[in-house]
């Protein structure tokens, strides 16, 4: 399996779209060895909550982190390595994401371009093993 550092992969998404951007904390839980952290794209157009000043107590406090927030969750990523193709446990379950897989999904969201992401990664994104069953692509990515 190929592995590209995190701070390359965070670098370089970071050229794709200016405003797309990885969390600087890390949690554990789904990947105890590298880590994992969220990606996030800056929402400038979030419409803000209006009349906040009738609400109170909670309610008031939500509404006011709702308004200071301009980010949206998009996706995750390992926060040690960054594979090229998805890394599953022993269940088969996705414990790190593929760079590849990352950027299939955010050119599909509109969020960056497929041939700048190519060009900046050096790599054809879409291919056959895009065509892949599931079943086959966990079986190539654990070899």
């Amino acid at each position: 399996m190929i592995l590209m550092e995190f701070s390359t992969f965070r670098e370089k998404l970071s050229r794709l779209n200016r405003d797309i951007y990885i969390h600087k904390n890390a949690t554990f839980a789904l990947n105890k060895e590298w880590g994992t952290s969220g990606i996030y794209l800056k929402n400038r157009r979030r419409e803000k909550l209006k009349n906040i000043g009738v609400l109170e107590g909670a309610e008031l406090e939500s509404a006011r982190k709702h308004n200071a927030d301009d980010s949206q969750y998009i996706g995750w990523t390992a926060r040690k390595w960054v594979p090229e193709g998805n890394k599953y446990d022993e269940e088969g379950r996705l414990i790190a994401p593929g760079w590849r897989s990352i950027l299939i999904k955010m050119i599909k969201q509109g969020l960056i371009q497929r041939d700048k992401a190519e060009k900046i990664f050096g790599a054809t994104l879409f291919s056959t093993y895009d065509l892949m069953s599931n079943k086959k692509k966990r079986e190539f990515e654990n070899a």
